[in-house]
């Protein structure tokens, strides 16, 4: 994984990564987009980092499923600690962009709603047009 100041890359490289994610690749990911973190720790199990993002619906089995999701990065508890920091990294990004008008709170509301599957994506758009011609 890399982390650039408006965006998140995930890179896979190898045989696994051609298993589990039908080949290898890069995938990037724009900070606006993303509409949660979850970091789940290393135990017995890998843990793992999640992207929850704009009109994406995010796995929920925990880290077996999080090894085939493609906004999710496993880890084991040797990486732990790297990616506690990069998780604060991310949350000061996120914070630095919605102080400087980058992610309006009711925007980012909307995001989390549809995200959730709270709304359907005719709302979130017809909202998210509104909420912009402000």
């Amino acid at each position: 994984m890399e982390l650039y100041p408006s965006k998140i890359a995930i890179t896979r490289r190898g045989i696994i990564a051609t298993l589990t994610h039908l080949g290898s690749g890069r995938k990037e990911i724009q900070l606006d987009d993303v509409s949660s973190v979850q970091l789940k720790s290393a135990g017995v199990v890998n843990g793992y980092i999640q992207f929850g993002q704009t009109g994406y619906s995010e796995s929920g089995g925990g880290s077996v499923d999080a090894a085939n999701d493609e906004n999710s990065v496993t880890f084991t508890s040797k990486q732990q600690h790297q990616f506690e920091e990069l998780k604060s990294r991310i949350d000061q990004y996120r914070n630095q962009q919605s102080g400087q008008g980058g992610a309006d709170p009711a925007l980012q509301k909307l995001r989390e709603q549809y995200a959730e599957g709270e709304i359907d994506r005719q709302t979130f758009e017809e909202r998210k047009s509104v909420l912009e011609d402000q």
